[in-house]
């Protein structure tokens, strides 16, 4: 600042004195040629009086001052001339100041000699004879005149200078001075010392900055404040936790997470690569940042079984303004699970024969062999509770035999598309009885897979977008092949999953509510059956929901590729 003030004052100076001396230069030359043309007329005038009594241009030029002396005749013919010889010159009837000669005053005339090839200034005055006198003298101009005067500009534009730099150097120290010394005060933490050195702009500067300290200083505080809570918290938690911007760097990493992820320097500020480099975090993260997805999935790290939730942040127009990253250990919940396992199967086994027998019975109360009064409701009765039981302990089955760490399932070339179709087929009734549509875009695109396996996942997941939709809604049913795989996507108009939920619809006999007092049947274990079957083909699930406006989940398969 110092510098750039001091360039400019002197720039500033330097500029104003050439101006001066050039307009000072141009006046000088101008007066010199007004004098030059008074002295030259007044000289013509005296010569033209001696002219009457002495005619001769050699005599007369002794009264010319050192001028040049020409005798012209009317018709331009040169008579005489006390500089060169008359008969070797030229006619000069065309010359401007012959033309303009009078007798009353002489005529001034400012132009090169076309004879002598040099600038003059010539007084023409015509004769008692009627001929012409002219007077003549060598003069540059007004623009020799400033070229003579550029000593003098250039001596007064050098001591000019030095004064400008002089004083433009005591000026900045003075006002600058100030400023350095708030600088170096704000630097040592010295804020209730800042002065403006008795400038009143700098005054009001400094105690500008001093307010705006003291309100950054109070933030700073209260900042550290809040980081320190947050960090508390999260040094508390069992459960890892990541905070990413919009551009993936971390903001925040609890204990815990470092800790999964075996990392012990410090990585706030830096890319999410540096805590991990796990393919589906990174992915997950991404399609958190660009379309505000959500993604759940299970990860192995050593010899624990973390479940992986990343959300975005804040779901707006231009994508998410940062991403959340939660690790919760479920490798007790994983184990307990494999128990559970085998108790349902063996439940399973043993409810299977009293279900067969209260069937048994509705049929036989069909078919009147009961009270006929109380045959219909009863056997209507038998029959509802019998279908939910038989439908529980098959989807017990399924999820049984599907968490079993044992249980191999005979896997082959599978056409998604097929299947699909399909399931599609099997339940237009149900969706014609809720008055939903079912749109189906469908590719050939096949996985390895158990095929009953993917007949349950799609089933599952276009029976919960028949039932729990709106009426007149619609359920779009996708297959389609893309780079990342084979991916079956179920999209609904329904009535949407609340974000409080969303994080548990997956888990075993969770059942969200239909609203305005709707009763939606279901064992509540068909999300838990699709995410055990894509987690068994090291799939991935997304879900995309809000309360009121429908559910799209997407399922991403390794998609089958035959080899050549």
């Amino acid at each position: 600042m110092r510098k750039a003030i001091y360039v400019r004052f002197v720039v500033i100076a330097l500029i104003t004195a050439v101006l001066c001396g050039v307009i000072s230069a141009a006046l000088f030359a101008l007066n010199e040629e007004e004098q030059t043309r008074g002295h030259l007329s007044a000289l013509c005038f005296a010569v033209s009086r001696i002219y009457e009594v002495n005619p001769d241009a050699l005599y007369l030029s002794g009264f010319a001052d050192g001028g040049r002396v020409t005798i012209v005749a009317p018709d331009g013919t040169v008579l005489a001339d006390s500089s060169a010889s008359a008969d070797t010159m030229e006619n000069h009837g065309r010359r401007e100041e012959i033309i303009r000669a009078n007798a009353k005053t002489p005529v001034t005339v400012s132009r090169k000699s076309e004879t002598l090839a040099a600038p003059f200034m010539y007084a023409t005055i015509k004769l008692s004879d009627g001929n012409i006198l002219r007077l003549a003298r060598e003069y540059s101009g007004i623009g020799g005149g400033i070229i003579h005067q550029l000593p003098i500009v250039i001596a007064a534009l050098t001591v000019a200078l030095f004064i400008a730099a002089f004083t433009a150097n005591t000026f900045t120290k003075k006002v600058i001075y100030p400023l350095e010394k708030a600088a170096d005060d704000i630097a040592a933490g010295s804020y209730d010392a800042l002065s403006g050195g008795g400038y009143y702009e700098v005054e009001k500067i400094t105690g500008r900055i001093k307010a705006l300290l003291d309100k950054i200083n109070k933030s700073q505080q209260e900042t550290a404040a809040e980081k320190y809570k947050i960090e508390y918290i999260l040094s508390g938690m069992p459960e890892g936790f990541v905070l990413l911007d919009a551009d993936k760097k971390i903001q925040l990493a609890g204990k815990s997470a470092k800790k999964i992820f075996r990392c012990k320097s410090v990585v706030a500020g830096r890319d999410i690569s540096v805590l991990t480099r796990n393919v589906k975090i990174a992915e997950s993260v991404q399609k958190a940042v660009t379309e505000n997805s959500f993604g759940i999935f299970d990860l192995n790290i050593d010899d624990a079984v973390y479940s992986v939730r990343v959300s975005p942040v804040s779901e707006g127009e231009f994508g998410a303004l940062g991403v959340t990253i939660l690790l919760v250990d479920v490798t007790a919940e994983r184990r307990a699970q494999s128990l559970r396992s085998e108790f349902f199967t063996n439940a399973s086994h043993e409810l299977k024969t009293p279900i067969t027998s209260i069937m048994g019975f509705s049929q036989m109360l069909e078919n009147g062999l009961v009270d006929r009064q109380k045959s219909a409701e009863i056997c209507a009765r038998i029959s509802a509770e019998s279908q939910r039981m038989s439908n529980l302990i098959a989807d017990i089955l399924t999820i049984s035999r599907l968490e079993s760490e044992t249980a191999a399932a005979e896997t082959e070339s599978v056409d998604l598309g097929e299947v699909a179709s399909g399931v599609s087929d099997a339940l237009a009734f149900q969706a014609r009885e809720a008055n939903v549509a079912v749109q189906l875009e469908r590719a050939e695109v096949r996985v390895n897979a158990n095929r009953q396996q993917m007949h349950d996942l799609l089933n599952n997941l276009v029976d919960n977008a028949i039932k729990y939709n709106v009426p007149n809604g619609s359920v779009t049913v996708s297959v389609q092949s893309q780079k990342r795989g084979a991916v079956i996507m179920v999209a609904d108009t329904g009535i949407g999953i609340a974000p409080a939920a969303q994080g548990r619809i997956f888990e075993r006999f969770y059942r969200i509510g239909a609203g305005s007092g709707k009763v939606v049947a279901g064992t509540g274990l068909g999300l838990a059956i699709v995410k055990h079957i894509v987690s068994g083909l090291s799939g991935e699930i997304e879900l995309e929901s809000a309360a009121g406006k429908g559910t799209r989940v997407t399922v991403v398969l390794p998609e089958y590729r035959p080899s050549v």
